[in-house]
């Protein structure tokens, strides 16, 4: 290229400036955001999770310091929100959720200042959900849906880290608000691999406050969207629902029965006199002839084949981990790095279970179990249960 053809060339290129009213910082920022989706793009296709792990805070300060020189550019704003999130949710969740927190505060503020509209900003802060549900009505349709999800997605996250905050907590209402807009209004459920309904499940999923069975069917249908192969669905399914929801054999009196139950209630704790079964051989003592009774396996009492005694989802839970496992690497090679990530987490939740259940003790190695005795009115009182059952099968 000669001297003349580079000097019309930056001639040109100080005009468009010029026309575009823009800061040389702004406009390296545009030129780089097509370069940030492609960065962005392989990061999510990483099949190293180690890899991935260490490049990614370089990655977030780069963005950072080009949504600086461009703070008003909707697209850079939406990237930054979800790769914050993204972020805190595959490393930092478990790893160090302070810093899970401050991620997802950074993105929240993103999704915030992509929206900017100064009455949306003050329902948030105050966390009217009724004024925000209005508000969605009224002034936003599903074009909008990054921009709340994102925005949902990133105020759950630090809800979950500020559980003592009460006011933050208060704003539960609001996400839920957003999601079901989302999902319901906007028919835009399916966005992100089903993200609304995960983030809808997982907040159901939770002990407090929550609604198990929503939280199921919220998790199911993401499952369905992302055609399971999202695999991460199946862990967060695990983590919210399955380790929280009652065993359903133990609370299904017909099947309950099938399955070796008798008619234990929600944990094996609370199971006493007639709602245990008592192991015939061994009395409930664990033993025979000083060894551990063959019959119930040294427990003294048969517990739920399902759940072993535990009275929540084991069995989903398990399942729903060693799915994630068989699955191939490549399933979706577009989201490698998520899906390797929950192969990593479900390994260690499954090796981790007892961490997460509480199992039964068996009675042999328990000297000091109170061993409980069923007496003869207990028994015909089970009897009688039984036999109600079985006329109302009939």
């Amino acid at each position: 290229m000669s001297r003349r053809d580079f000097s019309i060339i930056f001639l040109l290129f100080l005009l468009v400036v010029g026309l575009c009213g823009c800061s040389m910082k702004t406009l390296i920022a545009r030129t780089m955001e097509g370069t940030l989706k492609d960065m962005s793009k392989s990061f999510e296709q990483e099949p190293s999770v180690d890899h991935a792990r260490e490049a990614a805070p370089t990655l977030l300060k780069f963005l950072e310091g080009i949504i600086l020189a461009d703070p008003y550019n909707e697209n850079l704003l939406l990237m930054g929100a979800k790769m914050h999130a993204g972020f805190a949710v595959l490393f930092m969740d478990e790893e160090n959720p302070l810093w899970a927190k401050i991620l997802f505060k950074k993105g929240y503020r993103y999704a915030r200042n992509s929206l900017d509209y100064e009455e949306l900003n003050k329902i948030l802060d105050t966390g009217n959900s009724k004024k925000l549900e209005r508000l969605l009505v009224e002034e936003y349709d599903s074009d909008y849906t990054p921009h709340f999800f994102w925005l949902a997605d990133c105020l759950a996250g630090i809800i979950s880290k500020s559980k003592e905050d009460t006011s933050t907590v208060a704003k539960l209402a609001c996400v839920e608000v957003i999601l079901r807009t989302i999902i319901e209004r906007w028919k835009r459920g399916d966005f992100y691999h089903g993200g609304p309904h995960v983030v809808l499940g997982s907040l159901k999923g939770r002990r407090f406050g929550g609604n198990l069975r929503e939280s199921y069917k919220q998790f199911q249908e993401a499952i369905k969207i992302a055609r399971g192969k999202f695999l991460m669905h199946y862990v967060l399914l695990a983590k919210y629902y399955a380790a929280n929801a009652d065993c359903w054999a133990c609370h299904n009196h017909n099947r309950a029965r099938v399955e070796g139950c008798a008619y234990c209630k929600s944990g094996w704790k609370e199971w006493q006199g007639p709602r245990s079964r008592e192991c015939s051989a061994c009395k409930g003592s664990g033993m025979v002839g000083g060894k551990e009774c063959g019959s119930c396996g040294g427990y003294g009492y048969f517990y739920c084949k399902r759940c072993k005694g535990t009275g929540l989802e084991l069995a989903l839970y398990r399942e729903s981990l060693e799915k994630v496992l068989q699955a191939p690497e490549d399933i979706d090679p577009s989201q490698m790095l998520a899906n390797m990530v929950a192969k990593r987490r479900a390994r260690r939740m499954l090796e981790n279970i007892s961490r997460t259940f509480t199992f039964p003790k068996k009675a042999s190695e328990d000297p000091l179990r109170r061993q409980r005795k069923i007496t003869p009115a207990e028994e015909e009182e089970t009897l009688k249960e039984l036999e109600g059952v079985e006329e109302g099968e009939e």
